[in-house]
């Protein structure tokens, strides 16, 4: 699925901030989107194959780890 980075904060930005979830650091969640980027397993620069989930929302989580079967590339 192709979304926007526009797109991931109008559709999740509001769901993320009402629900007290822990957030990484700016700086942190550049890094994750970085490793993400940089990996032959991100798809339509937007989606991890192994869990499906759109990574600009799932590197915003602070609990949340790199899904790769290989180990966690963040």
């Amino acid at each position: 699925m192709h979304v926007t980075p526009e797109e991931i904060a109008k559709l999740f930005g509001e769901t993320l901030r009402v629900r007290n979830l822990k957030l990484t650091t700016e700086a942190e969640y550049d890094r994750r989107v970085a490793v993400c980027a940089s990996c032959s397993d991100y798809q339509w620069g937007t989606t991890c194959r192994y869990c499906g989930c759109l990574m600009g929302v799932k590197a915003k989580l602070s609990s949340a780890r790199c899904p790769n079967p290989h180990g966690s590339k963040w």
